[in-house]
């Protein structure tokens, strides 16, 4: 059996300073996994509303990366209708590159309608803009180059850099 954490972010500024508490979950990272983890998911939240701190799990992901060796990585969950698919797919590549191959894309929709309202995205286009967001990041993780023309996004000839270690992607969950 393997067992993984995941912190959403929860922190009250009164408490303690969002400095220390990123310190603290870098070093509860660690801790995972000297403890034998096979994983550490970080989710992502928007706005001060949901008292949570990670509105990137990839930057937290991207310093634990640095201090573990074997403990593998996942947003747990990065909102995709809140995000630009190109920039979250190359975010990704980047932190699977930085890890040397241990990165996960914990993909969700969203449930908080204040972040949505924060982004402008209408709650209602949630589920398209979610499988819209998901087909954009596979193809510009296994196409060379592609053109995609959505409801919500379009491209025309990308070619994403840098391309992930793992083959043909990083997990996704």
């Amino acid at each position: 059996m393997r067992f993984s954490i995941l912190t959403l972010g929860d922190n009250y500024e009164h408490l303690r300073p969002h400095e220390q508490f990123y310190q603290e979950v870098i070093e509860e990272a660690e801790y995972a996994e000297e403890l034998g983890f096979e994983g550490f998911w970080v989710g992502e939240h928007h706005f001060q509303a949901s008292q949570r701190a990670f509105p990137s799990p990839q930057m937290l992901l991207a310093a634990i990366a640095q201090r573990t060796k074997r403990l593998r990585l996942g947003t747990g969950v990065s909102v995709l209708p809140v995000n630009d698919p190109i920039r979250l797919a190359e975010d990704i590549a980047a932190l699977d590159l930085i890890s040397h191959g241990r990165a996960f894309l914990g993909a969700g929709r969203g449930y908080q309608p204040h972040e949505f309202a924060g982004f402008n995205v209408a709650t209602e286009t949630t589920k398209e803009r979610f499988w819209e967001c998901l087909e954009v990041i596979r193809l510009a993780w296994t196409q060379e180059q592609f053109s995609y023309s959505g409801q919500f996004f379009h491209y025309e000839d990308i070619a994403l850099l840098p391309r992930p270690v793992q083959k043909p992607t990083p997990p996704i969950w």
